[in-house]
């Protein structure tokens, strides 16, 4: 019974020492002495000596680092208010035998940790991890995370978390105005929403257009109207609602819109409220073609075109503006004429807009062509004439060879 009490006390002894040189040389390297003593561990006799050597042994591979968090390492804030910020700080002890080293690793994008009180805590030591969630949007529950390294051999990595929900101050509907393509002779208006979730009824003042170029153009509107449940009934909680108008002239500079509506509000937590605009300017005629067409320098690019197979592609002329059902369009001169078919189809109404189909054919044992587009002189081209007042004709540049 003896032996077998010394070999079961020798098994033990191996593997806390073991475990001793395993923390050692991960956090501090090899202690000389302990590593002469798991060198020569194989004689066992002098276990039944003393079991005062036993305990020591025990006491000194227990000397390591352990990470508590008090309370958990999860945390609700439950109901925010939109445009505020909650924080929470999460208290970390060491329960080890030795100095507990911690450092912040990182977190998700919405989350901020704060500076750690102490970095360092001695065995029984306690300190502070703040997390802050600021609510700049509205979210129906947000979740976020943090974590934070230590040295305990157990535990490398702490992972903190938090929730909540986004009480809605103002919501708007839409949340932006996305205007599309606009042809320069169309004039705009969008209408947008602005609902108020505070106490008091929402205001809105100081209306700006962010753009001065093309403010002389712009005029925005807001007014307060009554909150008509049956009309907006995902709504029916809102203490108050304002109608935001945005009109444009026509005449914006070709090109895009990207731009904002600044207004001051009396929500404390929510004193700025932006509204972006996006959208494009365009001609009222314009062409519209697939991967062949470069619809920036007008090319249209058949390549390199055997006799006998020919080909065909396909181009759309968008024709826009209040005026596009008395817009005539028809087809002027093609280089080449006698290698090349070009036809002009029935325009179809869609979007606001009509769509003229134009297809151009090579037909099989075309004449050779030689039009490779490598300058300005060598290209073919297909001419549209419009009666628009301001865009009476339209170049369509050709790069074709048929061999």
């Amino acid at each position: 019974m003896l032996r077998l009490g010394i070999a079961i006390a020798a098994a033990v002894l191996i593997g806390l020492a073991g475990g001793y040189v395993q923390y050692r040389m991960r956090y501090h390297g090899v202690d000389e002495r302990m590593a002469s003593f798991v060198a020569n561990a194989t004689p066992v006799v002098a276990l039944d000596k003393s079991s005062d050597s036993i305990d020591s042994l025990v006491a000194t591979a227990a000397k390591v680092p352990r990470v508590e968090v008090i309370g958990g390492t999860f945390h609700d804030f439950g109901n925010m208010q939109q445009g505020g910020s909650k924080t929470h700080t999460f208290r970390f002890r060491n329960i080890g035998a030795a100095p507990l080293e911690l450092r912040v690793v990182g977190s998700s994008c919405r989350c901020t940790i704060g500076t750690l009180e102490n970095s360092v805590l001695a065995p029984g030591a306690e300190t502070g991890v703040t997390l802050k969630w600021e609510a700049r949007g509205v979210l129906d529950e947000f979740s976020q995370t943090a974590t934070i390294g230590t040295n305990d051999p157990e535990h490398s990595q702490v992972l903190l978390s938090v929730k909540g929900i986004v009480a809605r101050i103002i919501l708007l509907e839409p949340q932006s105005f996305n205007l599309g393509d606009v042809t320069v002779t169309t004039p705009v208006h969008r209408t947008a929403y602005a609902f108020g979730y505070a106490q008091q009824p929402l205001e809105i003042s100081d209306i700006s257009w962010a753009d001065a170029r093309t403010a002389d153009k712009v005029r925005v509107s807001v007014q307060s109207i009554p909150l008509d449940k049956e009309k907006f009934p995902e709504h029916a909680a809102a203490t108050g609602v304002a109608q935001i108008d945005l009109d444009i002239d026509s005449g914006l500079p070709l090109g895009p819109i990207d731009t904002r509506i600044n207004m001051k509000t009396n929500v404390k937590t929510v004193p700025n409220l932006d509204v972006a605009v996006t959208g494009k300017i365009v001609g009222d005629i314009q062409l519209i073609g697939g991967s062949s067409f470069d619809v920036s320098r007008s090319l249209l690019d058949l390549g390199t075109v055997s006799r006998r197979a020919g080909t065909s592609s396909r181009l759309h002329l968008s024709v826009q503006g209040p005026e596009r059902q008395s817009i005539k369009v028809e087809l002027g001169d093609v280089i080449p004429r006698d290698s090349l078919n070009v036809t002009i189809g029935e325009p179809k109404e869609q979007n606001n807009r009509l769509l003229y189909p134009i297809t151009c054919t090579v037909p099989e044992n075309a004449p050779p062509a030689l039009f490779p587009g490598t300058n300005s002189s060598n290209f073919g081209k297909i001419i549209l004439k419009t009666s628009h007042p301001s865009i009476p004709e339209i170049r369509i540049y050709l790069r074709l060879v048929i061999e």
